[in-house]
């Protein structure tokens, strides 16, 4: 697959997690698939990172992952965006608050035949855990 194609395949990505299309989701990952995430002491397997996902959509509705640039290098496709939702659901034991969620990431995504082997998420996690309320804000 040339750049442009894995360009496209890894925005294909972003939206189905947007649209919360599970099994688009998992046929994007490679059955030796790996995610590297900072809350994740081990990196997940592909069933795991949809069950990540299924969890952190059902605690945050209108869940919208944004692209704002992406840079193509080789096999590598590197993202940089935003997600936003609100926090309507319960997520790793806290409550709910109706907060809005605006939370900055970058990712790379490592292809092999079209399919994602190897992916790295860095996001802004003290910003998320402030705006669930499980640290206070400034």
């Amino acid at each position: 697959m040339n750049s442009s194609d894995n360009k496209a395949r890894v925005g294909r990505f972003f939206a189905a997690m947007s649209a919360r299309d599970f099994d688009a989701m998992a046929a994007f990952m490679a059955p030796d698939h790996r995610f590297y995430f900072p809350l994740s002491p081990e990196p997940l397997d592909a069933e795991a990172h949809v069950a990540m996902n299924r969890q952190f959509g059902e605690a945050v509705e209108q869940l919208q992952w944004t692209i704002e640039e992406q840079l193509v290098d080789g096999d590598k496709v590197a993202t940089r965006g935003y997600i936003t939702g609100v926090h309507k659901g319960e997520f790793n034991g806290l409550p709910p608050t109706g907060n809005p969620v605006r939370v900055n990431y970058i990712n790379i995504i490592q292809l092999r035949d079209g399919l994602s082997v190897n992916e790295w998420d860095s996001m802004d996690t003290f910003a998320l855990m402030q705006q669930l309320g499980a640290v206070p804000a400034p």
